[in-house]
């Protein structure tokens, strides 16, 4: 086989994918009037987890680059020191490929209820022993947090100041493998005293087969030959009009928890460099393309990374719901139903939605909705997507 494509995209033709400009909290933010951390909007205004926002610059000031969005406002999109980022930007050439978090020091942005069954704790002003400390609480004191920090030995809670600022208080103690609570949580509708930590899914090895979604698959000499072998078996019972989809479901994207469940990226990118090249119509990710049991914030950078993945594709594709798809597994079933953790529609309608072939298939009835119909260009063919329920 050639590397010809069987049907060269008779119909639809290419798709290319320009940026649009666009960057998606992957956690809450505050507006910033100037390029700078500390330039916060009077009074405070925070964007929640999933919001879109349309930006017409990129500004580095400092340890953090910004953009500047189209109401003049700032916001920050990754901490150039530690390459942490905040969200995801459509825009290929600043956006950064993380490296996976270590356990200690991230930070898990959640919000729940903590009630002290010790004696006393602290508040200290930072996630350390040795940090000054601000005020004590006594036993059957509740503490809403805004965040966790696992350390070596310590996991801490992040409270949040009404007059502003964050105080750390420790919660839970790690010795010799074994967890000891110092209170007792409430997340949602359920008080429980021991949850599945959000760092119970960081992978303890370093993943190294983490790869670039921004960039093609370059093929091994067996990929291309394994491609060379699927075009021609359809190019053998292929007629001039005939429509070929290419379909792919239950990758279950996780880039933090082994080496295998991020590797499912390098499928995505595969299935991508087979549509470009060698001429299919559409593709269709058919639910579950995240694995929905990490915090929200690592949820939708790894929906984003699948989706800048698909986009190498220059096809038009489409992405249907699962029933891991809306994080249930860390926030629902693992974590006392966490409702802060849920990806919400409107999250997921603008991770996937934002791309241009996703308008040809919205249903007039929702622009949230993932299912509908799309109309192969130039052919009698028709793709009707349905919800999972």
């Amino acid at each position: 086989m050639s590397d010809q494509p069987f049907n060269q995209h008779n119909h639809g033709g290419h798709t290319p994918y320009p940026d649009d400009h666009t960057f998606i909290l992957a956690q809450s933010l505050m507006i910033r009037t100037a390029p700078e951390w500390t330039a916060l909007a009077t009074p405070p205004q925070t964007l929640p987890a999933g919001t879109l926002v349309h930006y017409v610059d990129h500004v580095t000031t400092g340890h953090y680059r910004y953009v500047k969005t189209t109401e003049g406002t700032y916001l920050p999109t990754a901490d150039l020191t530690t390459n942490t980022v905040f969200g995801a930007d459509s825009d290929p050439t600043v956006s950064q490929v993380p490296n996976q978090t270590p356990v200690v020091g991230h930070r898990y942005a959640m919000n729940g209820l903590f009630r002290v069954t010790r004696k006393t704790l602290a508040e200290h002003s930072a996630p350390d022993f040795n940090a000054p400390v601000s005020r004590t609480f006594k036993r059957g004191a509740t503490l809403p947090y805004v965040a966790k920090y696992r350390t070596a030995h310590h996991g801490w809670l992040e409270i949040s100041h009404a007059e502003g600022g964050n105080g750390y208080v420790p919660f839970i103690r790690y010795v010799a493998g074994i967890a000891e609570y110092w209170g007792r949580e409430k997340t949602g509708s359920k008080g429980v005293t021991r949850l599945i930590e959000p760092w119970t899914y960081t992978h303890p090895e370093t993943i190294t087969t983490t790869e670039d979604p921004r960039q093609s698959l370059v093929p091994t000499t067996d990929e291309k030959t394994g491609f060379d072998q699927l075009a021609a078996k359809i190019a053998q019972v292929a007629a001039s009009d005939t429509v070929v989809i290419g379909l792919i479901n239950d990758t279950h994207l996780d880039s933090y928890n082994t080496a295998q469940s991020a590797n499912t990226l390098h499928d995505l990118k595969a299935l991508s460099y087979f549509a470009k090249n060698y001429g299919l119509d559409a593709l269709v990710a058919n639910g579950d393309l995240n694995d929905g049991v990490q915090t929200l914030d690592r949820t939708i950078l790894d929906i984003d990374r699948a989706v800048t993945a698909l986009k190498t594709s220059d096809t038009p594709f489409f992405i249907t719901q699962g029933n891991h798809d809306d994080n249930s597994g860390f926030a629902r079933y693992e974590n006392g139903y966490r409702v802060d953790q849920v990806l919400s529609n409107v999250a997921a309608s603008n991770l996937r939605n934002r791309h241009a072939s996703a308008s040809q298939i919205r249903p007039q009835t929702s622009e949230l909705a993932f299912y509908g119909k799309y109309r192969v260009p130039h052919s009698p063919v028709s793709l009707i997507l349905l919800r999972y329920v």
